[in-house]
């Protein structure tokens, strides 16, 4: 992870160390809700707060942790009922087709 060109970024774009701690407490990247981390400026009391993959918080945005856990825990209570209705859809997935070996599908090939 490489720290952003600082000539590029404004004091906006950096946190107090005690923010920055209270930020990655409570929040997660915006894009993949992945962890934060902060990132220290060499001979700087500021800090970034970045996503290893993502970039800055400042241009990759935050969720709450709550939110995240709100979002699985929707996505689970829909992937249950898909699960259970998935029996009344099934007639409409064809059966899987018989394996051959590779040997007999090269035979049929002319191989």
């Amino acid at each position: 992870m490489s720290i952003p060109d600082l000539e590029l970024l404004s004091e906006e774009d950096t946190f107090s160390q005690w923010d920055a701690e209270r930020v990655i407490e409570k929040y997660v990247c915006g894009v993949c809700w992945g962890e934060l981390a902060i990132v220290y400026i060499p001979g700087d009391n500021r800090v970034f707060i970045v996503c290893p993959e993502h970039g800055t918080v400042c241009l990759a945005g935050r969720v709450t942790r709550n939110t995240v856990s709100i979002a699985y825990e929707m996505a689970s209570i829909r992937y249950k009922e898909a699960i259970k209705n998935i029996s009344e859809w099934a007639c409409l997935v064809p059966p899987p087709r018989e394996r051959k070996p590779v040997g007999k599908n090269l035979a049929e090939l002319g191989f």
